[in-house]
């Protein structure tokens, strides 16, 4: 069974046949370049791509499609196996009768990338990604006694100056820091990399200053 936009297969009377397709694997992106005079080509690692996933649905109960159809339509969040990630119904849905029951082909596409639903919690010296794969965690600051914070993550240094800010929280999936849906990148400087939490344990050092610092997205699986 399986969970999209918070609505589960077994509220629609829907069975996907083979649902381990939901866990197919991302591929590699690469850029491929050949020089002559030289044995194979050169290969650069681009990320992960998408997945596009083909579905075959058993549609238990007909009366139920136009809640399907409304459903299973455009982003929203999906969770299988204890996992969420975001995915992507695009296709059109054309139902087919199979002596007493019906069936759909559909396709999904799914990001690369699966979390677990998290909340922040306190780190000091040590973040450990429990997952399988480079995260690209949300980070929170809480002010203590110093106006600026100086911190290393791996080897991503950045600095925030929080003023008469209490806290921030800073997205490194889109390298964004908000506080209460306020923007407050231009007390944020960070460089041209962003903090990336590979699998195992990542370090942590205060350069200056002090601060609660808390995560969370810190695992990630493929």
């Amino acid at each position: 069974m399986f969970k999209f936009k918070g609505i589960s297969s077994g509220d629609m009377k829907i069975i996907v046949e083979e649902e381990l397709k939901f866990i197919k694997k991302a591929a590699l992106k690469y850029n491929a370049t050949e020089i002559p005079g030289r044995d194979g080509n050169l290969y650069e690692e681009n990320g992960y791509a998408d997945v596009e996933i083909p579905l075959h649905l058993f549609i238990m109960d007909v009366s139920k499609l136009p809640e399907i159809y409304k459903w299973l339509s455009g982003e929203g969040i999906l969770e299988y196996n204890g996992k969420m990630t975001t995915a992507r119904f695009y296709v059109e849905h054309e139902p087919i009768r199979t002596s007493n029951i019906y069936t759909m082909n559909i396709s999904l596409i799914r990001s690369p990338f699966w979390t677990k639903e998290d909340d922040f919690i306190v780190v000091e010296n040590t973040i450990v990604n429990e997952g399988n794969v480079y995260s690209e965690p949300t980070i929170r600051l809480e002010k203590s006694t110093s106006d600026d914070v100086d911190i290393t993550i791996n080897d991503v240094r950045f600095v925030y100056h929080f003023e008469s800010d209490s806290f921030v929280e800073i997205d490194f999936n889109n390298c964004n820091a908000t506080m209460n849906g306020l923007n407050k990148n231009s007390k944020l400087e960070l460089g041209f990399e962003t903090v990336r939490l590979s699998p195992g344990n990542n370090t942590v050092h205060f350069n200056s200053g002090e601060c609660i610092l808390k995560v969370k997205g810190k695992d990630r699986y493929l």
